[in-house]
């Protein structure tokens, strides 16, 4: 027990060193960005404010991911890094927002740029193009719910 004990102590501090020293916190970022930046329809307010108001949800589910472009060959120079953002809907749906904030080996750069916005319900997926048909489909989405 005291061998485990120690080694996970030693496992916790150095992952939570890199962590700190060796990455960016995409998450972060990505909650701080200003969600007008992404689209001008949008308010001048931190994205993470906005999506919490447009979903009623306080429990965002948030991730930083390779944005589906790592082609599994590991001889790719570099990838672009996105963080996706997932909220519950009223009923069994399920809204997902992904930006795209840097890359693997460049880290955070230039400003972001909207991924992929879709809704996922009863195992279909609507993808969604922009922030304007976000609007429409959360308004109809409240409406049908």
């Amino acid at each position: 027990m005291g061998k485990l004990f120690s080694i996970s102590l030693v496992l916790f501090v150095f992952v939570s060193e890199y962590a700190v020293s060796g990455e960016p916190d995409w998450i972060q970022a990505a909650k701080s960005v200003n969600a007008h930046a992404l689209d001008a329809s949008l308010p001048d307010t931190d994205f993470a404010i906005w999506y919490s108001a447009v979903t009623g949800q306080s429990s965002i589910e948030w991730e930083s991911n390779d944005c589906g472009e790592q082609d599994g060959s590991g001889t790719q120079a570099d990838f672009p890094i996105c963080v996706e953002a997932r909220a519950e809907l009223p009923g069994q749906g399920t809204l997902s927002v992904s930006m795209a904030l840097g890359s693997y080996k460049k880290g955070i750069t230039g400003d972001p740029v909207l991924w992929i916005i879709y809704i996922q319900e009863d195992g279909q997926i609507r993808l969604l193009n922009g922030m304007a048909e976000l609007k429409a489909a959360l308004a109809q989405y409240a409406v049908e719910k």
